[in-house]
């Protein structure tokens, strides 16, 4: 079935100009890549900051595609791990809390009801 919410749908073709874009700069060097949320995890640094003269990257909202990198899911998993060992109630009541509606005070309070400090981990 045609999904066309698929991110691999909206974003593999951008991330393809972009490659192309860096194996044709040679034979073509007015060559411009224009590309819309392409993934950000493929390009090293040094190749990201290569292509700048030449490709234009546009992120739409909050697209978190374009956003990933190594380094960006490396802290996503240090992040969810250190949660995992802060957590008070068995891991189940996390997901058992009606979520919505929330107020701003009741979300403050959220982390001393749920999560042992940083410091008792």
């Amino acid at each position: 079935a045609l999904n066309l919410l698929d991110p691999t749908r909206v974003h593999l073709p951008f991330l393809v100009a972009a490659m192309l874009g860096r194996l044709l700069r040679k034979q073509f060097p007015s060559l411009y890549c224009l590309c819309f949320s392409p993934p950000g995890c493929v390009f090293s640094e040094r190749t990201a900051k290569e292509s700048r003269d030449y490709v234009c990257s546009y992120v739409l909202h909050d697209d978190i595609v374009p956003r990933l990198s190594y380094a960006s899911l490396a802290n996503l998993r240090n992040e969810l791990i250190e949660m995992i060992a802060r957590i008070k109630v068995p891991k189940h009541a996390v997901f058992d809390v009606d979520w919505v509606p929330w107020n701003e005070t009741s979300l403050q309070s959220l982390p001393e009801k749920l999560l042992h400090g940083k410091e008792e981990i």
